[in-house]
């Protein structure tokens, strides 16, 4: 019986090869349009950072904390909501964030605030001297191309906000870029064709295996016609 089930099987394939590739290349269209259109597929890239190294021309300020003399610094200042909220205003006007993050727009602006908190440092290293740092992860959705031309921009207008928002704590001054550097990563580049290939590949032969049970299904329901 199993060898006429598997028989049977074989020569529906034989009579119905048509069916099966017609509902794979439907398949392989549909995870197409699925990838490209509803929930896009991320190219990987390797981790990447932008980092500059300012000096705020004023004197230091001070204030006691207990026995310990502290200096004042601005870094509460910039990451106050209200203050992050005039920097996205200003540089959204600017910069792709679609590029920098895949699904931005999406995002509500809670969302948007804890990407830039995550992906923005400020660090106090003294005399008024501070390291800002613009920090993207190779898992993170991003246009790597953009980013690269366009990072150190990005972290320049950071720099130029902080020193906007901090004149309450900081005073007026003019500020030095004392040094700067970048770190690229690099891994192999997936591009997003060679992600669609992949997934048109794989709808395909997905298809193919379903087509394939489907068939088997109805050998089974024939031969089990029969014997009734």
């Amino acid at each position: 019986m199993n060898s006429e089930i598997l028989v049977e099987f074989f020569y529906i394939i034989k009579r119905r090869w048509y069916f099966m590739i017609i509902f794979a290349v439907f398949c392989s269209a549909g995870l197409l349009i699925e990838k490209t259109y509803f929930s896009p597929a991320i190219p990987q890239t390797g981790s990447m950072m932008f980092t500059q190294v300012v000096k705020f021309d004023q004197p230091v300020k001070k204030y006691s904390e207990g026995e310990n003399i502290k200096d004042v610094t601005m870094i509460y200042n910039v990451h106050m909501y209200s203050n992050l909220q005039k920097f996205l205003d200003e540089s959204e006007s600017i910069f792709n964030y679609e590029k920098l993050e895949r699904g931005w727009n999406n995002k509500t602006i809670s969302e948007k605030f804890n990407w830039l908190n995550k992906h923005l440092e400020v660090h106090y290293c003294g005399s008024n001297v501070y390291e800002f740092i613009l920090r993207f992860g190779s898992e993170d959705p991003k246009e790597a191309t953009y980013v690269e031309k366009n990072g150190d921009n990005f972290l320049t207008n950071y720099v130029n906000y902080s020193k906007n928002v901090s004149t309450e704590i900081i005073g007026e001054c003019q500020i030095t870029i004392l040094d700067k550097y970048q770190l690229f990563n690099k891994r192999e580049n997936v591009t997003q064709t060679d992600i669609l290939i992949k997934f048109g590949i794989i709808g395909f032969v997905l298809g193919i295996i379903i087509s394939c049970v489907v068939l088997f299904l109805v050998t089974l329901h024939k031969k089990y016609n029969e014997v009734k």
